[in-house]
């Protein structure tokens, strides 16, 4: 898991620790896996753990679940609403076919449209690739990855499916300003910036500041420089009665932090 944490620096993994004693997400049968329980809601106390993770620490984009954890993915999505998350990703997982109240649950909410990727070794003794199988038979599009070396644990980095894995993980992440360039250059002009045409230009212009615009962006504007700003400044300034104010820069060297307060505050550089 580390490894895979590490692909991702950006990303912020949290890691809850399963409720039931023995770290268990999901209890035995209190007869043995011989004798199935029937309670639709065995898992409830889980349930509500995840519920509270996802209230108190959410959004999430993604659940991970590796082996128990992967069959309380599925168990899980078979009672959160449908757009809880956009990714489930399960590692050596199976359905608890042991809890038929759960499986029932399952089946009546599945198949899941959240978008799965589903991870299996050759050599994991423990949980078959034919369990592993029926688990992702549970979402509308499974993503399904086999490793021929691997066996009861995630794939390592040398191996193919871990480029896999993160490939798919890698799906989540933002959108940058040139993936919002069409709703600016087209939706810009209406709030009043028809001069403003893409994301990156509302950065470069100090488009932090345009929240009409900007709030539309699913890119982090960079903090806009002195230069960067001096379009602004070369506009606004004259009217705000600072007409030889041409730049940020100018501002600054004029002491415009102290003295050209109305220009200075929309300056996103730290005059000196």
């Amino acid at each position: 898991m580390a490894a895979l944490v590490d692909a991702f620096p950006s990303y912020t993994f949290v890691f809850p620790d399963a409720p039931y004693a023995g770290r268990l997400w999901i209890r035995d049968p209190p007869g043995g896996k011989g004798e199935p329980t029937t309670d639709p809601y065995w898992d409830s106390v889980s349930l509500r753990f995840i519920d509270d993770v996802v209230a108190q620490q959410g959004p999430f984009d993604a659940i991970l679940g590796y082996s128990q954890g992967g069959a309380m993915v599925s168990a899980y999505l078979s009672h959160a609403p449908p757009s809880t998350f956009q990714q489930a990703l399960i590692f050596c997982g199976y359905l608890p076919t042991t809890h038929e109240g759960i499986i029932g649950r399952i089946d009546q909410n599945s198949p899941f449209t959240t978008s799965s990727f589903h991870f299996m070794g050759q050599r994991d003794w423990i949980i078959s690739n034919a369990l592993s199988r029926a688990a992702a038979r549970k979402y509308v599009s499974p993503t399904i990855s086999v490793s021929s070396t691997a066996g009861h644990a995630l794939p390592r980095p040398s191996d193919p499916s871990f480029a896999e894995a993160t490939s798919f993980l890698a799906a989540l992440a933002p959108p940058t300003c040139v993936d919002d360039d069409d709703w600016i250059d087209a939706v810009g002009d209406t709030v009043g910036y028809d001069e403003i045409k893409s994301c990156a230009q509302a950065a470069r212009v100090g488009g932090c500041r345009y929240s009409e615009v900007v709030r539309k962006c699913s890119c982090s504007c960079p903090p806009p420089t002195c230069a960067d700003d001096d379009d602004w400044v070369a506009t606004n300034a004259p009217s705000a009665g600072f007409p030889l104010i041409t730049t940020c820069a100018t501002a600054a060297t004029l002491g415009g932090c102290r003295l050209f307060a109305s220009i200075a505050e929309n300056c996103g550089c730290a005059c000196q």
